[in-house]
């Protein structure tokens, strides 16, 4: 900022107050931003300070800069609640054009000085006003942020609730949804993440759930690979004499409510189908179709992958893959994932939990070709809000970062 010299004169103020000035205009803002470290996918966004709030006013006599012990006791008032803004804006009006910008800024010098006699250190800014019906030097500012970071990372069906805490006026959620279980050597889907803000309201309730990694399913392991907490479809089980292994299951939905209306549900992703030596069927990511099975000849068809959830409706199951022995998956519903089909040889990827969930992929008939990934659940975005795919996440998490100042399109 810049300061200005004043005229010697009536309205003359001291060398101290000049250099008082000049040493406030070199303090920085604080920190828009007081981050605290989560697991994995953080709440980690810098807020925006809002507008200058106006808190008070000082009136003058014509010609004069003098603060009168009325104005003393209003300062007085402010300066207790001053102490630790980050900073305050002096806007001086004047009732005559003949009134100098001078006696504008010695007025707001004023103020500033009286202020700092008080103990209110900060950055001060001073404007012009312009014309007015009245003498006067706004008062204004805006608060220091206040904010803090909470994060879920336990899976659970039951609802953890969080309720807003006493100042914050903006909340910035990241959700993730979990990732599908692995079967051999495919590769299950990851789930989704989304993120949003929005206006909230201290003492407000909101129900987190959070969900849960599918289960694995080991080489040469018969038995399939649980759903994930929240949704996640089971994998296939391999049932026959000469299996190579089940299907992985399908991860859980994480998600915001407001009571029972969903805010924002991040999809899970598929569990991935069995395989030994050669290709099957991947996991879907959440909202993203299950890979469908194969074989090394490609003369037999391998079991189709389930479809993922959608906004309106559940992913329906795989179809079955060639061969007597082959079954369809199992499709989603509302929240749940698909089971995966079973399988003599290969059991295939349950679907994953979300909005709606995934289907369930299918088995083939044959040793000779493999069976199909779980689809993964879908998500639920609110407006303003992104999606993506949780590429590091294995559980699902919830972080919400809170803030008396503005958060991405939550403005104050």
């Amino acid at each position: 900022m810049r300061v200005h010299p004043i005229r010697q004169g009536k309205h003359a103020r001291t060398a101290l107050i000049f250099s008082m000035l000049c040493a406030l205009a070199t303090i920085s803002s604080p920190s828009a931003s007081a981050e605290v470290d989560a697991p994995r996918y953080q709440a980690v966004l810098k807020a925006s300070a809002p507008t200058y709030v106006k808190m008070g006013q000082i009136s003058f006599a014509p010609k004069s800069a003098a603060l009168t012990s009325s104005a003393k006791a209003s300062l007085r008032l402010v300066a207790l609640k001053a102490k630790g803004v980050p900073s305050i804006r002096l806007k001086s009006f004047y009732t005559k054009t003949k009134e100098s910008s001078a006696l504008m800024r010695s007025r707001s010098l004023s103020i500033l000085s009286y202020l700092m006699t008080k103990g209110v250190s900060t950055k001060f800014s001073i404007i012009s006003g312009g014309n007015a019906a009245l003498r006067k030097t706004e008062i204004s500012w805006y608060p220091l942020e206040q904010s803090q970071i909470v994060n879920f990372t336990s899976p659970s069906v039951d609802a953890v609730t969080w309720q807003v805490p006493a100042g914050a006026k903006c909340a910035y959620f990241v959700v993730a949804g979990a990732l599908g279980g692995t079967s051999n050597t495919s590769n299950p889907g990851f789930g989704a993440l989304v993120k949003f803000a929005r206006r909230v309201t201290p003492g407000q309730s909101y129900k987190i759930f959070v969900g849960g990694q599918g289960g694995t399913a080991d080489l040469l392991q018969s038995s399939a690979g649980v759903g994930g907490i929240n949704g996640g479809g089971s994998g296939g089980s391999a049932t026959g004499d000469d299996w190579f292994g089940a299907g992985g299951g399908g991860g859980g939905w994480s998600g915001v409510f407001s009571a029972a209306t969903p805010l924002a549900i991040a999809g899970g992703g598929g569990g991935s189908a069995s395989s030994e030596n050669f290709l099957t069927g991947n996991g879907g990511g959440a909202d993203t179709d299950g890979g469908a099975g194969s074989s090394p000849s490609e003369l037999l068809g391998g079991g189709a992958g389930g479809k993922a959830g959608s906004q309106i409706s559940a992913g329906a199951g795989g179809i079955a893959g060639e061969g007597s022995g082959a079954i369809a998956g199992t499709s989603g519903v509302a929240r749940q994932g698909g089971q995966g089909a079973d399988s003599s040889w290969h059991g295939a990827g349950g679907g994953g939990g979300g909005y709606f969930g995934g289907g369930g992929g299918a088995s083939s008939g044959t040793d000779l070709a493999t069976s199909g990934g779980g689809g993964g659940g879908s998500s639920f975005v609110p407006a303003g809000g992104s999606l993506g795919f949780a590429t590091l996440s294995q559980n699902g998490s919830i972080s919400i970062k809170y803030s008396n100042w503005s958060l991405s399109t939550c403005r104050i």
